[in-house]
């Protein structure tokens, strides 16, 4: 019941306006970082899932990748690139974070979630980690 309730909040209240003071909190370890989210449809639905805490494994030196357990909202900005500090919706059904750039392309396309703040260099640690997204009011 309280899940649902917090669900319901979150729809009702927060999501349909974002402000700077609702941010995306990402924990690894002892490290916290947070992120600025982007106002989307993808957004929205992604926020609906949280809290959400992932195994994400490294792909080719430039992201950490985990598949999600449904399909989000594809009305968003796509792109087939990324900038670092990127997190980002894989339209083929997953959720990256992007530490490095290589100009690499992503030809499935990705929907900007957010954009992390500072301390990107955490995800170039390990090849794999678990990391915990929550939204909060900062």
């Amino acid at each position: 019941m309280k899940t649902l309730l917090t669900s319901l909040f979150l729809v009702l209240i927060i999501i349909p306006s974002f402000g700077q003071s609702q941010k995306l909190k990402i924990t690894t370890g002892k490290t916290v970082l947070y992120a600025e989210f982007t106002d989307s449809e993808t957004t929205k639905d992604f926020i609906k899932m949280l809290p959400l805490t992932l195994n994400m494994n490294d792909l080719s030196g430039r992201e950490k990748y985990s598949g999600i357990s449904r399909e989000l909202s594809k009305n968003g900005s796509v792109k087939t690139s990324f900038q670092k500090g990127d997190i980002s919706y894989w339209l083929e059904g997953g959720i990256a974070v992007f530490y490095n750039q290589d100009d690499h392309e992503v030809k499935a396309g990705l929907i900007v979630l957010a954009k992390i703040e500072k301390g990107i260099e955490i995800f170039k640690e390990s090849d794999s980690m678990q990391v915990k997204f929550e939204f909060i009011q900062k």
